[in-house]
């Protein structure tokens, strides 16, 4: 019995003694908790194996979703020097551009733009 209780005793203290990495961004996170999920293991014993500080990846636990469903595309729309008023280019983040007048319905713009652009 007192040796088993030296053995948890020393184990507890070495883990505390031990530097642990902190997760340093969603990406990180996203990556690690996928390495923990894949092993099986409880998250407090894969993080001592591994050298990762519980408490930062078990607060990012369930946050990293809602980081990747807050991400905003932004296309920038750029009016042509030499173009007419009523004409308007979209240029999207591919580097392609889309030029429509001003009698465009949304519904086949969004269509376009899905093609272009997916």
């Amino acid at each position: 019995m007192c040796a088993r209780v030296g053995r948890a005793w020393r184990r507890q203290l070495e883990s505390r003694l031990v530097a642990r990495r902190r997760v340093a961004d969603a990406a990180d996170a996203r990556a690690l908790l996928g390495r923990w999920r894949l092993s099986g293991e409880k998250m407090r014993t894969w993080c001592a194996e591994n050298g990762i500080a519980w408490q930062s990846l078990s607060w990012w636990n369930g946050r990293t979703e809602v980081a990747e469903a807050t991400v905003v595309r932004v296309a920038e729309v750029v009016l042509p020097r030499n173009a007419s008023p009523c004409a308007y280019r979209v240029v999207l983040g591919s580097g392609r551009e889309v030029v429509v007048d001003n009698r465009f319905e949304d519904a086949v713009l969004r269509r376009l733009l899905a093609v272009v652009d997916p």
